[in-house]
Parts: structure tokens; C-alpha cells; sequence
């Protein structure tokens, strides 16, 4: 199918046109942009091979798309304090040949960025063909509730477009103005912030495969007030922006080669602007983008065996700019380079053994801004190097992956024996 649709560019066009698959969730969020930091990132110089580690497997998406309910979970190492966690469920009921409800729940806590919600969604099928959803997202916070609609295209089980549609925090303005028995900050938004998100996939079987994702966060600005029991004049004007965009690419096999290939990038801004003169809160605009590119090249050896080679290459970039800034403002950039060298012995049919070599070299552009909250990020150059052991065990819909890595660097903390870090992934699927 993924050939035919190469083959034929005009059909392709139209899959671009038109709108998606089911089993894709949402995954945008206004708090991604929010409680996006970078100092938190470079503050462990060990940050970037962690990352390229912590990502799922290429089949375990597969299987996650293919599954109607399920849960997956990552653990990662992100420090020798701290973990960074990533929680996703799904659960789906039929109530009849044309509506099905379903529950989704998604929580990042990460150097990166926060994330936390809950979803319930209606959906209406029109045979296997389109369909047309509506979501709500409760949470803790009555004024951070969201309301979004779906439209989806099917082509087949595994093809497809579609579009959500995003009111974020569409009753924060009525549960803001309200008078309350606590002092707490409120913002007041001139509309509902809207998020919209778009993805693609085309499936062909046999490692050939495409997915494309992309979100565009477009709030207009917002007005913050300080902490009172009444709606105290407001202090000062923000404007928050941004968006992401992520392919993701698997070749058919050439003989017992095949190749996978993922690049995006994500960016957004925060503008923020004084109301009332003599509150210390200055006028200053910050810029931030990440861009990535993550190639990996395969080999089945034997029947047994395979030899995986995995890179990234990855820039981080943040300017800020302001009156009572220096001329130039404050920047600060980060140029990554991660790379996995290993093989992978096929034990049994239900057990996998990856080990090899793993390494990376950073390039830091420190920041003078005081506003980050690490002084540690001062060096211009970072290497990390380790050996790592992952147990891959799968079993009646249960897939559990266990990573242990070696230091092979002489570093100035504390660990134990060769330790270095370690990173735990279960997935279940019903």
C-alpha cells in the first residue's frame, strides 16, 4: 500500500488533504510550552545520550497504534537525583456500531517540559471511513479545563489523516473573574488559547512506514494579576506561542539492510510586558527551538542476530531580548551529538539481549541570563561514553525493557561500582 502511494503522487496529495486515523491520540498541550526550560536539560552533561536511550522502540509504537486499550510507561535516568517519566493509557468501549467512547491519559515530567491530562471522547464512525469526535479534558484546576473536536479519515487499519481542533482553558476567563475565599494569582485571556494538531500515517507493512506529526499553539495574549481574594489591576502582559513538527520514516528492508529515520523540531516564544510601572517586572521576549535528526541503520546478521548502529545529531537555541538587557541580550545554544553502536541476540521468542557501546559529544554556548536557574552550564565541550545492557522480554501483550548503562568516564559524583544509569520501559496492551 505504501508503495502504491509512492507511486502515485496525486493520491498522496489528496492523503495530505484530507483528514486521518483513529488509534493516533492528541498530544497538545499548552503546558509543554509553559514549563519549557533548557537550563534544566544542559544542567547534567549526560542529558543528551539519555534522551537518545529513553525512546520506545519502533515496533512497541507499531503494537501501541494497533491496540485499542493499553498502558506504557518510561523511566528514565534523567540525573543522579531525578527521574524523568512518561505515563500513557488509553481505553476504548463500544456503544454501538457507530459510537465508541474512550478514556486517554498522558503525563510528562521531564527536564523538558511538564504535561498532565485526561481525556474523554465521544466519536462517531461513518463505517470504516471518517469520523467526527468531540473531547473534554478535565483537570485539577477548573480554569485549565480543555475542549477540543476530532476529525479523522481512514483509509484502512493502518492509513490515515486527521485534525483536533483545541479550546485550552476555555472557562478560565469565567472561573478568574470569579471572587474567591483564597489569594491566588489568576490570568484573563482575551479568547480561549487554540491548539491545533495535525498527523499522518501510512503503514506498509514489512518496516515500511511513514508518520508525520505536526501543532500549532496560537493563544492570544493574557493578562496576569497578582495574588488577592479580588481581581487586582493587572501587572503585566504575556504572550505565549509556539509549535512542533516530527517525521518519522522506516524503509522497507533491502535484502537484510532497512533503515530508520526520524527529524523535527519544535519552537515558541514568551513576550512579556509590564502594565504597571514600579512592580520589577521588566519587558523581555525569549526565543527558543530545538531542532533534531536521529538516523539508525539495521542489519540481520543471522537468524540470531542484528547489528544496529543509532545517531543523533541535535541544536537547542534560546535569545532573549529586552530593554533593560544588555545590547545583544542573552543567548545561549547547545549542539549534540549522541550515537549507539550494538547488537542484538534474539535469545529465545520472547527474549532479546541488546549490549554495545554508546557515546556523545556536547557543545555549550553558556548564558549570562539570570533568570536560569543552573550556574553549572560553563563548559564549551562535554563527552559521555558507556556501555549499556537491555534485557527485551515480551509475553501475552506484555513488553518490558531494562537498561543498564556503565561509566566509562572518570566523573567527579559518586556511583556505584561501574553504574551509570539506568532506564525501565513497560508496555501492556489489552
Amino acid at each position: 500500500m505504501l508503495i502504491t502511494m509512492i507511486k502515485h503522487p496525486i493520491q498522496a496529495a489528496v492523503l495530505c488533504m484530507v483528514i486521518f486515523f483513529v488509534t493516533l491520540p492528541s498530544y497538545a498541550d499548552m503546558s509543554e510550552f509553559e514549563t519549557w526550560r533548557m537550563d534544566t536539560q544542559d544542567a547534567d552533561d549526560e542529558h543528551a545520550l539519555d534522551h537518545l536511550q529513553a525512546i520506545n522502540p519502533l515496533s512497541w509504537r507499531r503494537d501501541w497504534l494497533d491496540a485499542e486499550s493499553g498502558m506504557r510507561l518510561t523511566n528514565s535516568c534523567g540525573s543522579h537525583e531525578k527521574w524523568e517519566m512518561e505515563i500513557e493509557a488509553k481505553v476504548q468501549r463500544e456503544l454501538s456500531p457507530s459510537f465508541f467512547l474512550s478514556y486517554a491519559y498522558f503525563k510528562t515530567e521531564a527536564f523538558s517540559h511538564r504535561s498532565d491530562w485526561n481525556e474523554l471522547a465521544l466519536e462517531w464512525r461513518h463505517g470504516k471511513g471518517h469520523s467526527l469526535g468531540l473531547f473534554y479534558r478535565p483537570r485539577f484546576a477548573k480554569a485549565d479545563h480543555d475542549l477540543g473536536f476530532r476529525l479523522q479519515w481512514n483509509l484502512d487499519a493502518r492509513h490515515g489523516i486527521g485534525l483536533d481542533f483545541i479550546f485550552q482553558r476555555f472557562v478560565n476567563n469565567r472561573i478568574a473573574k470569579k471572587s474567591s475565599v483564597l489569594a491566588e494569582e489568576r490570568w484573563l485571556y482575551e479568547k480561549a488559547p487554540r491548539f491545533l494538531e495535525f498527523w499522518l500515517l501510512a503503514d506498509g507493512g514489512e518496516k515500511s512506514r511513514i508518520e508525520f506529526r505536526a501543532a500549532l499553539l496560537t493563544p492570544p495574549p493574557r493578562t496576569h494579576h497578582p495574588a488577592s481574594v479580588y481581581l487586582l489591576p493587572q501587572d503585566y502582559e504575556e504572550k505565549l506561542d509556539g509549535g512542533r513538527i516530527q517525521l518519522d520514516l522506516s524503509s522497507p528492508s533491502f535484502g537484510s539492510w532497512w533503515v530508520e529515520t526520524s527529524a523535527g523540531g519544535k519552537w515558541g516564544s514568551t513576550q512579556k510586558n509590564p502594565l504597571m510601572l514600579g512592580l520589577g517586572i521588566p519587558a523581555k521576549t525569549t526565543d527558543r527551538e530545538t531542532w533534531w535528526f536521529r538516523p539508525s541503520l539495521n542489519n540481520k546478521l543471522s537468524r540470531k542476530w542484528i547489528a544496529k548502529l543509532h545517531f543523533e545529531y541535535r541544536e537547542k537555541h534560546e535569545d532573549s531580548a529586552g530593554p533593560d538587557l544588555p545590547g545583544e541580550g542573552f543567548h545561549y545554544s547547545s549542539i549534540s551529538r549522541s550515537w549507539m553502536a550494538g547488537l542484538t541476540w534474539k535469545a529465545g521468542p520472547r527474549f532479546n539481549l541488546d549490549f554495545g557501546y554508546a557515546g556523545s559529544g556536547v557543545s555549550i554556548g553558556p548564558t549570562s541570563d539570570p533568570d536560569w536557574i543552573s550556574e553549572d552550564i560553563c563548559h564549551s565541550s562535554r563527552n559521555e561514553n558507556r556501555l549499556y545492557l537491555t534485557l527485551d522480554y515480551r509475553w501475552k501483550g506484555i513488553a518490558l525493557l531494562f537498561t543498564e548503562t556503565f561509566e566509562l568516564d572518570d566523573e567527579p559524583y559518586d556511583s556505584f561500582l561501574l553504574h551509570d544509569k539506568s532506564f525501565f520501559q513497560v508496555m501492556i496492551l489489552l
